[in-house]
């Protein structure tokens, strides 16, 4: 006789979190987004370098794909639970946020900057702390394998 063990439900112990599962979603359409940036810079190649642009389409094809390579891998990570997936997410969305910055006050024109701060602050504002949010839920944390009793 068991008596009154409980067994637990290994479909609800493998569930993924909701914040877990649009983050995972939202790092696989960005890899493809930034794939199909690097794919165009390489597509149109020829035109790109006979503009004057501010940015080399050397820089913009590099980056397109280290964040397509750097969201799959974060990605794939996530998916599968390693332990140091939050933690590498997080750094990337921050690195992600600060060259976005840094590029923005490099490259933009005065007026567009002037302009466009304020939504740029307060989308970072959002963007990182729904990150850190869903990062730091007790359902997230326990997805990864960590103890949430304290």
């Amino acid at each position: 006789m068991q008596g009154n063990v409980e067994k637990s439900n290994p479909l609800q112990e493998n569930a993924r979190p909701m914040g877990i599962f649009l983050l995972n979603y939202s790092l696989v359409f960005f890899s493809l987004f930034q794939l199909l940036k690097f794919s165009q810079v390489l597509l149109r190649w020829k035109v790109l370098s006979s503009l004057a642009l501010s940015i080399s389409p050397v820089l913009l094809g590099v980056e397109g794909l280290f964040w397509a390579l750097t969201g799959s891998v974060l990605a794939w990570s996530s998916w599968k639970r390693k332990p140091w997936s939050p933690a590498a997410i997080l750094l990337a969305g921050v690195m992600l946020t600060l060259l976005s910055w840094i590029k923005l006050f490099l490259f933009a024109e005065r007026i567009v900057l002037e302009n466009r701060w304020p939504a740029n602050l307060a989308a970072t504002i959002i963007g990182i702390s729904s990150l850190i949010g869903i990062l730091r839920l007790r359902s997230s944390q326990a997805y990864y394998g960590k103890n949430t009793v304290k």
